[in-house]
């Protein structure tokens, strides 16, 4: 069965991109470093990824499957990264829309300082090793023995000792004197329930494109948290792969 699968995937990385593909694979399946370094033109700069991690399957998910490849009828220029990891949403969009300014948090301080790699290369990208909140606070980690792709965050009570800091989208609009969002992406891991509940109208007001990935099997509520939001605009829905894709139907 593993060999049928490697031949698979094999023709799969062969065929998406040529002998870089190949490469690819085969440092999944040879090499013991740390990082495996992917390059290939299709984008400015080589792509760091932890071996035998996560990293892999958000690649193939991301870059390989093209997951946030949507087809727009105008050309995006400002895109938020909530929930960025090691950066390859945004090494997407940045690749996709050249001329885009991308604004892209991450609250885990390892996935961070790889997304700094990622992203060095391409200008107009800002980042914040932050998380993502309806106000501007300090969070706290719940499940602090996960993996760190997967840590879920809390508000800190009042001096609470070692807290994450987190900021407001209508902070991160405000400090970057933005007048609407392109795209917003949102993969926060269970938080985007206490986002929608309140302090969204500003921001949520002035967004054309929203793609989130849901979390209910990790906090309850994140879905009727979204819908409530929702409910005052007008809007096209689609999923594409584990994301839901919201198109508003607004004026700016």
């Amino acid at each position: 069965m593993k060999a049928i699968y490697f031949i698979y995937n094999l023709f799969r990385y062969t065929k998406r991109f040529s002998i870089e593909g190949l490469v690819l694979l085969m440092k999944q399946h040879t090499s013991n470093k740390e990082f495996i370094i992917f390059q290939t033109k299709e984008f400015k700069q080589p792509i760091n990824l932890r071996n035998k991690s996560s990293d892999i399957n958000t690649f193939n998910q991301v870059i390989f499957d093209k997951e946030y490849e949507i087809a727009l009828n105008f050309e995006p220029k400002v895109i938020i990264d909530c929930g960025a990891n090691i950066g390859l949403a945004t090494v997407y969009f940045k690749n996709r829309y050249p001329k885009s300014k991308v604004i892209a948090l991450e609250v885990e301080k390892s996935n961070f300082e790889i997304l700094l790699q990622n992203i060095k290369g391409y200008d107009d990208v800002t980042s914040y090793n932050k998380g993502i909140w309806n106000k501007t606070t300090k969070l706290k980690i719940e499940n602090i023995n996960s993996a760190n792709w997967s840590f879920m965050v809390s508000e800190a009570p009042e001096n609470y000792e070692g807290g994450i800091d987190a900021i407001s989208l209508d902070e991160i609009m405000r400090v970057n004197n933005l007048n609407s969002i392109d795209i917003l992406k949102i993969d926060i891991e269970g938080s985007e329930k206490e986002l929608f509940e309140k302090n969204y109208e500003g921001w949520l007001s002035k967004t054309k494109v929203l793609i989130i990935e849901l979390h209910d099997k990790k906090r309850e509520g994140c879905s009727v948290s979204l819908v409530k939001a929702l409910s005052k605009y007008n809007f096209e829905l689609f999923h594409k792969g584990e994301n839901m894709v919201i198109i508003f139907k607004q004026d700016f």
